[in-house]
């Protein structure tokens, strides 16, 4: 599940030429980990096949990052502001995207409150498919009712009969 920003990015500097940037949302998928916060890919259409920066950010507050992770604060802190992640480094111009999101996305509140809504939305997805797989697992057992029919379809609760219901 991802969802999309779009933003005008027009830097002062002229580091790039104005682009019409979209940052497309991921967050972490492992059930067990609740790391809060959005990793961003930010691409345009003038630049096409091309990932400009891939940035991660947190909003919760930077002890709460230096907790979870044990880094000193100075790091906390770039990862609560965005930074650029390593690992995708993104184009030679990555950081004048990221200096220009920090000055016209990030700093909005309103933002930050939408990514974390959208963290909260994916993370109760994410429990509630990890709760139907496992009971899919044990023989469908409180399964929704959508999720026993697909058990009944794979042949995952042969031989299970109907409780009766008593009135």
């Amino acid at each position: 599940m991802s969802h999309i920003v779009v933003c005008r990015l027009d830097p002062p500097g002229k580091e790039f030429e104005p682009l019409d940037c979209w940052l497309m949302e991921y967050f972490c998928d492992d059930v067990s980990c609740d790391c809060r916060f959005v990793a961003l890919d930010a691409v345009a259409n003038q630049v096409p096949d091309e990932i400009l920066a891939s940035i991660h950010l947190g909003w919760e507050s930077v002890e709460f990052y230096q907790a979870r992770t044990g880094c000193d604060r100075e790091a906390a802190e770039r990862f609560r502001a965005g930074c650029l992640d390593l690992a995708n480094p993104g184009l030679d111009w990555a950081e004048a995207v990221l200096v220009e999101l920090r000055k016209e996305v990030f700093s909005d509140p309103k933002v930050l409150t939408r990514f974390r809504r959208h963290y909260e939305i994916f993370r109760r997805e994410l429990r509630r498919r990890e709760r139907t797989a496992q009971s899919l697992a044990h023989g469908g057992l409180n399964v929704p009712p959508s999720s026993k029919k697909l058990a009944g379809l794979l042949g995952l609760n042969k031989g299970r009969r109907r409780p009766r219901r008593r009135f």
